[in-house]
Parts: C-alpha cells; sequence; structure tokens
C-alpha cells in the first residue's frame, strides 16, 4: 500500500524559506523583525564607529543608496559616479544592509513612496574600523567584493557553504514538480523522495552544528540560528534545535536574548497531539461540514454507497496531479452506488472553488477553510495529504491510501 505518509514533506519543504524564498525576501525577512530581536542578537553589543567606503558602477541620482545598521533607522547616503564614503557610531557589531534605489524614494511624494520597490540590495555585517564595497557596476548582485570586516566575511562564507545545500534541495524540488501522476502514485519514488530530503534536511542541521561550534559567540551564527528556527517553525525538531543552541557562548545562552530563544525552541517544537488514524474494518467517523455553498453536509448522508472520502487540497501538487485520473475513476462508477466527497484543506475559498473547476471535480465538496486545522481532518488523523478512505454502504472503512490502481480493482470487484 502507497505510504502516503510521505507526502507530507511536501507541505514541509515547500515551505522552507531558507531555501526556496528569494534571497530579498529571506535578508528582509531577518532585518525586519521586531526591535525586541534586534536587541537580542546585538546583547553584548558597544557603540562604536564604522566606516563604509567605496564605488558602485556609475552610480548617480536620481539613482539612490541606503544604508541599515540594524538601529531601526535608514541612512540616505551622498553618491556621485558611484563614489560614497559614510560613517557613523553605532552599536557594533551590528545586521543590515546596504540598498541601491534605482527609482528613488521620497516619503510623501506621489509616485515615490514604495521603498522597496525597484532596488538592490545585499545584507552586510557591521563591525568597528573600515569596510569596502566595490561593484564594477550599478549592482549590488553577484560582483559586489566587500573587504575590511572579518565577521561579514564569515557570512559570505556562511552564505556560500548554505547556497551549496539549497541547490540540492532546489534540484530534488524542481523533479518532484516535473513528476507524472505515476510516479506520484509509486511508494519507491516517494520514499526516494523522502530520504533526500532528510538527507538535505541533515546536511543543514550538520552546517549549522559545524558554524556554531566554530564561532560560539559570532552575531552571524546567531542571525543563522535564528533564520533556521523562522524556515524550521512548524516542523522543527526541538531536540536537534536545542542541541546546537547548547554550543552557544554561556553569556549568550543565559542573556535575555539566549533566554528567549530556549523558550522559543520549546514554544516552536512542542509536540502537537496526534489523533489516531481510524483503519480498515472500524466504523468512519461521522462529521458535518460546509460545502462551498455553505450548506451542511454530513457523512451520514452517504449511507447507502460507497464513498470515498478524500483529503485534498488546491495547493498539494500530488492531490492536484492525480485529480484526472480520479475523475476516470468517478465517471466510470458514479452510476454503480459510488461517490467522492471531497474534504478540502484550503484555507482560501476562492482557490478551493477555481482548483475544483479547474480540475472539473463534479463531486460533493466541503471544507471549513482551516488548512491543517481542518476539523474533520483533524478527527481522522491526517498528517499527509493526499490521503483516502474508502467508506461502505453501512459506514464501515474497507479502503485506506487506495491509489488509483487499488482504487480502480476494488470498485471493480465490488461492482460484480
Amino acid at each position: 500500500m502507497l505510504n502516503w505518509r510521505n507526502c507530507l514533506l511536501i507541505r514541509h519543504r515547500f515551505k522552507m524559506k531558507n531555501f526556496v524564498i528569494s534571497a530579498w525576501a529571506c535578508i528582509l525577512s531577518l532585518l525586519f523583525m521586531d526591535a525586541v530581536f534586534a536587541q537580542k542578537v546585538a546583547f553584548d553589543s558597544k557603540a562604536d564607529t564604522v566606516y563604509i567606503s567605496g564605488k558602485i558602477g556609475q552610480l548617480n541620482a536620481p539613482q539612490q543608496l541606503w544604508i541599515y545598521m540594524g538601529d531601526e533607522k535608514w541612512d540616505s547616503i551622498p553618491v556621485k559616479d558611484g563614489v560614497f564614503s559614510y560613517q557613523k557610531v553605532t552599536k557594533l557589531p551590528a545586521y543590515g544592509a546596504i540598498m541601491v534605489k534605482y527609482k528613488p524614494y521620497y516619503e510623501g511624494v506621489a509616485g515615490h513612496t514604495n521603498f522597496f520597490g525597484d532596488m538592490d540590495l545585499k545584507s552586510l555585517f557591521f563591525e568597528a574600523g573600515r569596510t569596502t564595497i566595490h561593484s564594477p557596476n550599478d549592482s549590488l548582485k553577484g560582483h559586489a567584493i566587500i573587504k575590511g570586516s572579518a565577521i561579514q566575511q564569515q557570512h559570505e562564507d556562511w552564505l556560500t557553504k548554505r547556497r551549496a545545500i539549497s541547490s540540492r534541495q532546489r534540484a530534488i524540488a524542481l523533479r518532484f514538480d516535473k513528476a507524472t501522476p505515476e510516479q506520484l502514485q509509486s511508494e519507491d519514488f516517494l520514499v526516494a523522495y523522502e530520504n533526500e530530503m532528510r538527507a538535505v534536511e541533515q546536511s543543514l542541521d550538520s552546517l549549522l552544528r559545524a558554524e556554531v561550534k566554530q564561532h560560539p559567540h559570532s552575531l552571524v551564527t546567531q542571525i543563522a540560528f535564528f533564520e533556521y528556527m523562522r524556515t524550521q517553525e512548524g516542523s522543527l525538531d526541538s531536540t536537534k534545535a536545542l542541541a546546537i543552541f547548547e554550543l552557544f557562548t554561556p553569556l549568550f545562552k543565559e542573556s535575555a536574548v539566549g533566554k528567549n530563544i530556549r523558550e522559543s525552541i520549546a514554544a516552536i517544537g512542542k509536540p502537537q497531539e496526534v489523533v489516531r488514524t481510524p483503519e480498515v474494518g472500524e466504523q468512519a467517523p461521522e462529521f458535518t461540514q460546509m460545502d462551498l455553498n455553505d450548506r451542511p453536509i454530513t457523512l451520514e448522508q452517504f449511507k447507502g454507497q460507497y464513498v470515498l472520502l478524500d483529503f485534498w487540497a488546491s495547493w498539494c501538487l500530488p492531490c492536484r496531479k492525480v485529480n484526472p485520473e480520479l475523475v476516470g475513476v468517478y465517471q466510470q462508477f458514479k452510476d454503480q452506488n459510488f461517490t467522492v466527497l471531497g474534504i478540502s484543506l484550503d484555507d482560501d475559498k476562492a482557490k478551493w472553488k477555481k482548483a475544483i473547476e479547474d480540475d472539473k471535480l463534479t463531486w460533493w465538496q466541503v471544507s471549513d477553510l482551516q488548512g491543517w486545522g481542518n476539523a474533520v481532518a483533524k478527527s481522522y488523523g491526517i498528517q499527509a495529504i493526499p490521503q483516502n478512505f474508502l467508506v461502505d454502504p453501512s459506514g464501515k472503512i474497507v479502503g485506506k491510501n487506495l491509489s488509483i490502481a487499488e482504487l480502480h480493482a476494488t470498485l471493480t470487484k465490488l461492482s460484480n
């Protein structure tokens, strides 16, 4: 029988921001976390002077150069023919960024109020002393050379090592995205996918562990660890996270930020109650849920016929790829005392409705639009989708997690 549990990885891995969101989005998510965290990461910072200078192509007005040093304020830097210089007394070390604005920003001026529109951004770690930035063109992408900051060099080294892992993950994700419906119903394919993804996750764990062990007091590793926690949210292994956290210096662990992070690990990694999944031979749990027109639909009303409870969602790629074949089975057996009841784990009604229309799903559909908090899904112990239960006319479960071929064979046998 197909191990649908493997599909749970899709939900987790495709949400792993450290692998799949853009670099800018990742930088922004860390730069603009609340002020409390900004103070935490710089818990031992001291006021000092940082000097920044360099040349970025032939950058000139109306293009702008902005800099942020973790102090909740962006400063505009004068730039002419690409040349700029800037100095500031602030708490160091600090995490921030430098940004080229191709469309200038002017507060309150119509057409120029989108601060993060049409820009190029690079994250930076600042420390006391001089740092230079040089780029051959009017961009910070790829070609910018940063010198003079040891902590920035550590950051660049960390990004290089992490990119190697993220490249592996993207390659795996691309292969999965191109998978055929047959592959998505193959246990061998899904097990191989799970094993590859686990290997990537283990590589990231090992990389971060080694980084913290080598730099237990560094702001770079503190930021890297916080990013790791954010991207693992919902699937964080609290035991692993705590083991990595314990590698930081006692000073950091006992600071206010350290104590808050320890509490966050416990909160994010808190085990959730797992409801037992009903087995073949048991009565299917009764339920009531609303359809697209907000009418209550109950399992009881399907008594007297075979019904396939199909747990799916508009965002679930394997579900959508299998839907055309399920439509074929439904069309073949719908007049032989068989139907399907779709139970969606969507949280957006418009997307749910569009998926039903696009995939031509003409059977009953219900959802409470609570995503993974769907009440029916929880009562059936659903931890992954797609997943299904075949219920007989008496309400007893006679099949579970059936592939399309298995469903077809079962219905053929029942119809004879």
